[in-house]
């Protein structure tokens, strides 16, 4: 399923935006199917951080000090490879 903007075009290529799904006041049907979408997955759905957070049961904290960890431990490691 798709989502459209009216002017015959799929936003984000067919993908669900999380972060605007609620502003779309879309009918409970419709939600039922995107949800059905999602979870066959048909359709893939963008979350933001805190939408994933809310998934997890996590902070945006500590999620934020996972992310920055990895990033500095992939950049240890490209840094590394350049070197040899």
């Amino acid at each position: 399923m798709f989502l459209h903007t009216g002017n015959g075009g799929a936003v984000n290529g067919g993908a669900i935006n999380g972060r605007g799904l609620r502003h779309r006041k879309l009918p409970h049907k419709q939600l039922v199917a995107f949800a059905a979408d999602a979870v066959s997955g048909e359709t893939q759905v963008e979350l933001s951080q805190t939408q994933w957070c809310s998934v997890f049961g996590v902070s945006p904290a500590a999620m934020r000090a996972e992310l920055k960890a990895r990033a500095a431990t992939r950049s240890e490691q490209a840094s590394k490879l350049h070197r040899t």
